[in-house]
């Protein structure tokens, strides 16, 4: 009798020990274009609800395409009950293409609003993937276009493991990733693409960010068009050949600016002036403004006359200028500034 007893002693023990922790992480968040993303896992039991979920906001440049491509993505378990969802805003055009073996599975849809959603229920079997691709057309190009694609399922075959994958299609960027096991979410972090070199200008006043041999070159103010005031020199980025892969960030600090007025970026081209989206933010150092750019050229940091005044002239007809200065304070993506 004490023998039996002895016995089921550590049974019950080994009963009442906790379960192995769940653990997702990623060890690294800046990679070069096309490196790989590992996902560690650990302590998942089968049969629970798993979800990787890839999504981003990408800027796109005008007459181009977003090419978002999670590339040999390898799972290795199985995800029974599975689906593959795909989501985009601001697009007209979609295409999302996903190859396992020999077999390509294509899905094209054309959303009316710029919204499109599509959910694909299957089971998603354990090993390589050599690409899922998700190509989308903005449907405004002065707009940055969101873009997800999220595998879920019940898991099968899990191990203490990793899910590898490339982003291909993305220059320089941030991707999230994110990862629920059972609706608990265990990782959500940003990836950085292709690193965030920060260029100063020589008065460090002007700041650019995600073109890599770019230049800051500080120049004179040349006139401006009536009440138009000039807020500091204006900055050249130089060569002129430049060639930007996605655009970048301009971020120029704002001085004190007269009561009333509003403070924009302008970009000179010979006689005309273009007015650029911009956001305002403030740094531990000052308040600042941002623009993204996606060409080389000379840069001003101006003020809108005060309420009331004559609007200044332009080169541009009218309602580009309307439309410009109502999207002064829009942000066209998740600028990332400085802590």
């Amino acid at each position: 009798m004490l023998r039996a007893v002895s016995l089921l002693v550590p049974l019950v023990l080994l009963l009442m020990a906790p379960a192995a922790a769940v653990s997702v992480t990623l060890p690294a968040t800046e990679i070069g274009p096309g490196e790989p993303v590992q996902v560690f896992l650990s302590g998942l039991p089968d049969g629970s609800r798993f979800s990787l979920a890839t999504e981003g906001i990408f800027q796109v440049l005008p007459g181009e395409q977003l090419r978002f491509q999670l590339t040999n993505l390898t799972l290795p378990f199985s995800l029974s009950g599975g689906e593959i969802l795909v989501t985009t805003e601001n697009t007209r055009q979609v295409a999302f293409r996903v190859k396992k073996g020999d077999i390509t599975t294509t899905l094209e849809a054309f959303p009316e609003n710029g919204t499109f959603s599509k959910r694909e229920s299957r089971n998603i079997s354990a090993g390589v993937y050599p690409f899922m691709l998700l190509e989308a057309d903005p449907l405004s190009p002065d707009q940055p276009v969101q873009a997800r694609i999220q595998l879920q399922g019940e898991t099968q075959g899990i191990q203490d493991t990793s899910i590898t994958f490339s982003i291909e299609g993305i220059d320089a960027g941030e991707v999230a990733i994110i990862v629920t096991v059972d609706g608990e979410r265990y990782l959500d972090e940003r990836i950085t693409i292709g690193g965030r070199d920060e260029i100063r200008s020589p008065d460090g006043r002007a700041f650019l960010e995600g073109i890599p041999g770019a230049t800051l070159v500080m120049g004179d103010n040349r006139p401006l068009p009536e009440g138009w005031i000039p807020m500091g020199r204006c900055y050249s980025v130089v060569p002129d050949d430049l060639v930007f892969s996605s655009p970048a960030t301009l971020t120029l600090v704002l001085p004190d600016l007269p009561e009333g007025s509003t403070p924009f970026i302008v970009l000179r081209t010979g006689e005309t002036l273009q007015l650029l989206p911009g956001r305002v933010k403030e740094w531990p150092t000052g308040t600042v403004i941002s623009t993204l750019i996606s060409e080389p050229g000379e840069f001003c940091l101006v003020a809108s006359v005060p309420p009331g005044q004559p609007s200044p002239p332009t080169q541009a007809p009218l309602p580009v200028i309307i439309c410009s200065v109502a999207l002064v304070f829009v942000s066209l993506i998740s600028f990332r500034y400085k802590p």
